[in-house]
């Protein structure tokens, strides 16, 4: 048997077992989520607090001066007066602020009144700052009248901008990690199918398997592409405790699917992860002790709970070679942010493939030897 055919009729076999135990997973996933997101809503304060934002108020009215009075009072902003728009946009080029907030004559009644421009689409607090300032803007003014910017950065300054109107979310700190909790049950049920090897191997199925006429390695790939299956039912129950709990996708259907496509991509790494640990140990205790630990670090420094900017510095630069740093950023820009800017797209997706492909081989590869 060829190893697509061999993996679709082994992926039948895991699909049955879960099948056969399906109500208890989803009301495991369902109870996890909603438990995390019901703590996380009564968590007081912000995962983020005071990101460098600099204000330029031309409108010089009480509303205005009320409006910069109210993002002064959140905990997750830091207000810097400024008033000149270029030098504030200096300030933004050389790094000293996140974010600039030009509060526009005729506030708040004119069309836009309130422009903010930044220039990290990749930073886990972009989305979350962004929110609590459209949130307090809207406010004081209509829908309309907020507008980002997504400032380029230039040796002269020049405010070249791409323009985008963003649908955020309510700024609360639990539509915050709503995408890592997303990101959080995607690994656990992956790190699950993937540590199911070593129960097979003591329980002798493998060298059932062994014997019939199959590749090798379509006994891996059919626990991958059985994953597949369960984490998009992990993720239907998900964003449907998101929606009970009034977390909505801000990008829509097309935002639903691209959480699918992300988690199926994440789903590969750590399905193969813990094949690696499964290979390599010798009983289910030892390989499930080693795989939580190994998960509950990636998603640790992932910033699915907490900004990356908040680590040590010397934490922030494992982060980078995170693979599941890249996924929950996705999650983050189509979830909270609700735009997903092609610059994104290219570096998150890419690092999930490469990520998919180094440990898929890697387990395929160690996988086989233990047969040896």
């Amino acid at each position: 048997m060829g190893i697509v055919s061999s993996s679709l009729a082994l992926c039948e076999r895991e699909l049955l077992i879960f099948k056969a135990n399906l109500a208890l997973n989803l009301a495991r996933t369902f109870f996890i989520s909603a438990v995390y997101i019901l703590l996380f809503s009564y968590i007081g304060g912000s995962a983020i607090i005071n990101v460098p934002v600099v204000a330029v108020n031309y409108a010089n009215t009480p509303q205005s001066f009320q409006f910069l009075s109210s993002l002064a009072l959140q905990q997750s902003i830091s207000i810097i007066q400024s008033t000149s728009q270029f030098q504030a946009m200096q300030m933004l080029q050389a790094g000293k602020v996140s974010f600039v907030v030009v509060v526009l004559p005729g506030f708040p009644s004119s069309v836009p009144s309130v422009q903010v421009y930044y220039s990290n689409v990749q930073s886990t607090v972009t989305s979350f700052a962004l929110s609590v300032i459209q949130e307090r803007a809207e406010a004081f003014t209509i829908a309309q009248s907020f507008q980002s910017k997504f400032f380029l950065p230039s040796s002269d300054i020049s405010p070249s901008v791409l323009s985008t109107r963003v649908n955020v979310a309510s700024g609360a700190y639990k539509d915050f990690v709503f995408p890592g909790i997303i990101a959080m049950v995607i690994i656990f049920s992956s790190v699950f199918s993937g540590i199911t090897i070593i129960t097979d191997r003591l329980g002798g199925n493998i060298k059932s398997f062994l014997v019939t006429p199959i590749n090798k390695g379509a006994i891996l790939l059919s626990r991958i592409l059985s994953c597949f299956v369960q984490t998009a039912i992990y993720i239907v129950v998900v964003l449907f405790v998101g929606e009970v709990s009034g977390i909505h996708v801000a990008m829509g259907a097309i935002g639903v699917i691209w959480v699918f496509l992300i988690g199926l991509m994440l789903s590969i790494s750590f399905t193969s992860i813990a094949a690696i640990i499964a290979s390599r140990t010798k009983d289910v205790q030892s390989a499930t002790l080693v795989s939580q630990l190994v998960v509950i670090w990636f998603w640790l420094l992932s910033g699915g709970i907490f900004p990356i900017l908040s680590l040590p510095s010397w934490l922030q630069g494992f982060s980078i070679i995170d693979p599941m740093t890249y996924a929950t950023d996705a999650l983050r820009n189509v979830v909270l942010l609700g735009s997903f800017p092609l610059s994104s797209i290219a570096i998150d997706f890419a690092i999930l493939a490469l990520s998919g492909v180094i440990t898929t081989a890697l387990s395929i590869m160690l996988f086989k030897s233990r047969l040896e």
